[in-house]
């Protein structure tokens, strides 16, 4: 048996689950179907789509719940902690399927573009060629010099 530490905003839910299904006995289950037996994989599945469908939030499924939260504790505690979380014994898996890469790009790197080609683009547009693509044509001014292939 795996035992996780949950987050105090989980504790708050658990809490409140339990006094809405008047918990008696340990053995009683946190979810579970009208008649008292664990939900199926695909029970858990469709139930998410209907709520996630209803609060206008699409295509949210179990996995992306695990890959939010790996993505989240690699971010601040590393792969390793990432990986525990998930029961992987080889954290690659947990980055190779898991760990969301962070695609966003450094925003400083649009002003040094706007440095090297901006000016060469706006005098090109001012000048009515239009329809030329970079690189097409060597008299055009300095942009083609600056392209590295």
């Amino acid at each position: 048996m795996r035992r996780v530490a949950l987050p105090s905003f989980t504790l708050r839910a658990i809490r409140a689950r339990l006094e809405r299904i008047r918990f008696t006995h340990p053995e009683v289950l946190l979810f579970s179907t009208r008649i008292g037996t664990p939900h199926t994989t695909n029970n858990v599945r469709r139930q998410l789509r209907e709520v996630m469908e209803r609060a206008g939030v699409p295509d949210v499924t179990p996995h992306r719940f695990r890959r939010t939260a790996a993505t989240a504790i690699n971010e601040i505690g590393g792969l390793q902690l990432a990986s525990e979380l998930l029961g992987h014994s080889d954290p690659a898996i947990t980055r190779e399927h898991y760990i969301r890469r962070d695609e966003t790009v450094n925003p400083a790197t649009a002003g040094y573009l706007e440095q090297a080609f901006g000016s060469s683009v706006e005098s090109r547009g001012r000048a009515g060629v239009k329809g030329i693509g970079i690189g097409e044509t060597r008299d055009r001014g300095s942009l083609d010099d600056r392209i590295v292939s």
